[in-house]
C-alpha cells in the first residue's frame, strides 16, 4: 500500500522514482520509464498548452480525435503497468 501512496504524490518523475526504488519493473526497463518522464514532459503539456485548456484562447477549438487519443495512450499505458506492478508488489 505505501508504494500507492508515493505513485499518486507529487510530479511524474518523483512518481517514476518511487516505482523505480520499489523496483516495479525490472532493470532493464529504467530507459523506458526514463523516457516515459521525458515524453510526459514534453508531449502533453505541449498539447495542453496548444490544443487544449491554455491554448483554446478566448474561442474554444476542436481537438482532432488523433491528437486526444495520442495523449491518452501515451500517459496511459504506462500508468497501468505501475499501477498493476505494484498491485503485485
Amino acid at each position: 500500500m505505501a508504494v500507492f501512496i508515493g505513485l499518486f504524490s507529487g510530479r511524474c518523475s518523483s512518481r517514476v522514482k518511487v516505482a523505480k526504488g520499489n523496483r516495479l519493473w525490472p532493470d532493464y526497463l529504467d530507459n523506458s520509464f526514463d523516457q516515459l518522464v521525458a515524453t510526459l514532459q514534453s508531449g502533453l503539456p505541449k498539447i495542453r498548452d496548444n490544443d487544449a485548456s491554455h491554448g483554446q484562447g478566448a474561442k474554444p477549438k476542436a481537438v482532432p480525435d488523433y491528437i486526444a487519443a495520442y495523449a491518452l495512450h501515451l500517459a496511459a499505458c504506462k500508468i497501468v503497468f505501475i499501477t498493476e506492478a505494484a498491485k503485485n508488489k
